[in-house]
Parts: structure tokens; C-alpha cells; sequence
């Protein structure tokens, strides 16, 4: 029911989308259910980018077992660690752990049809909404110039958005009393 909808469509494998992760762990912090923010992965089909697909279903099988955002913090994180290792997957299964996951249901997830789902219907999502490049904003549909995707220019954006919802939703004045 928020009025102020912000998405995001990063990939895992993208510097820029690991450098903004804690401003939209901030954003989000910030405003709390004031907001809706959703996260769309948007993997990037180059050849430095080889494991940003696998990435996103890693944490989509995560998130069925409820620690999606955790997930995503440690690949944010962790992302020059494990971009650059063989064994990534193993990587990957050792985060689950410590998360607390079931690790022979996360490695089954992973190879399953509805994590790799959510990851091409949020690829989908972003090509008709003409994404290019990582991170992508989104508030209220409009997009976010890259120059704005900082704390201090993102806040101003949403609370003019709130703003406006919030004159949109004040009843109308009643008219005067006539004599």
C-alpha cells in the first residue's frame, strides 16, 4: 500500500551495483514501510559478468528459505572474493551455512526452475522497461538519473513523491457555508 515504489535492478557482478547496495540498505532503513522497495535482478549477459547469473539465482534460492537479503548482502559484499575464485559455488554454499540455511535445499534450490524463474521474469521486466545498465532506479516508474543514486538526492526524490501522495490523499476543503 506504499505510495512511493523504488526499484532497483543490479547484478551481482557489478562494481557500481555493489557500491550502492549500502545506499539502498540506507534508503531503506530510512523510510521502512513508508516505501515498497524491490530488488530486481538484472544479470548482465558480458563475459566479466560470467557468474552475475548464478549469482541472482543463488539468492533467489535464499529467499526461499527467507534470508534473501542476507544473501544479497553477503554477495554485495563479498564480490571481489568471489568473482574471481573457481570455486565460487562452494563459496556460496559456505555464506549459506553461516546464514543459518539448509545447504542441501539452498544447492537444490539453485538448480531448480523457480529460483532461475524469478531471475528471468525480473531480466524480462527490465528489458520492456528498457534497462541497459546496472544499478537501474526506478521511483514511482520514473527513472533515476545515475548522478541522483546517493542517499542525500534519493531522499529528496522519494519525499517530494511522498509529498505529492500526501496532498493527492488529503480530503478536498469543503466548500462555504452559503447563507
Amino acid at each position: 500500500n506504499a505510495s512511493v515504489v523504488l526499484e532497483e535492478y543490479a547484478d551481482f557482478q557489478c562494481a557500481a551495483c555493489a557500491s550502492a547496495n549500502p545506499t539502498m540498505s540506507e534508503i531503506k532503513s530510512m523510510f521502512g514501510s513508508r516505501i515498497k522497495f524491490i530488488f530486481r535482478n538484472y544479470p548482465l549477459d558480458i563475459p566479466q559478468h560470467d557468474k552475475a547469473y548464478d549469482a541472482a539465482v543463488a539468492v533467489e534460492a535464499a529467499g526461499m528459505q527467507g534470508k534473501f537479503w542476507e544473501m544479497q548482502h553477503q554477495l554485495f559484499t563479498n564480490q571481489q572474493a568471489w568473482s574471481t575464485n573457481s570455486n565460487y559455488r562452494q563459496m556460496w554454499s559456505d555464506y549459506a551455512k553461516n546464514l543459518g540455511l539448509n545447504v542441501d535445499k539452498f544447492t537444490t534450490d539453485m538448480a531448480g526452475v523457480f529460483a532461475k524463474g524469478r531471475v528471468d521474469a525480473d531480466k524480462a521486466r527490465g528489458r520492456a522497461l528498457a534497462v541497459s545498465s546496472t544499478p537501474t532506479l526506478f521511483i514511482n516508474g520514473t527513472p533515476i538519473e545515475p548522478k541522483d543514486m546517493n542517499v542525500s538526492a534519493l531522499k529528496g526524490l522519494i519525499d517530494a513523491e511522498l509529498a505529492k501522495a500526501n496532498t493527492a490523499a488529503a480530503p478536498a476543503s469543503a466548500p462555504p457555508a452559503s447563507k
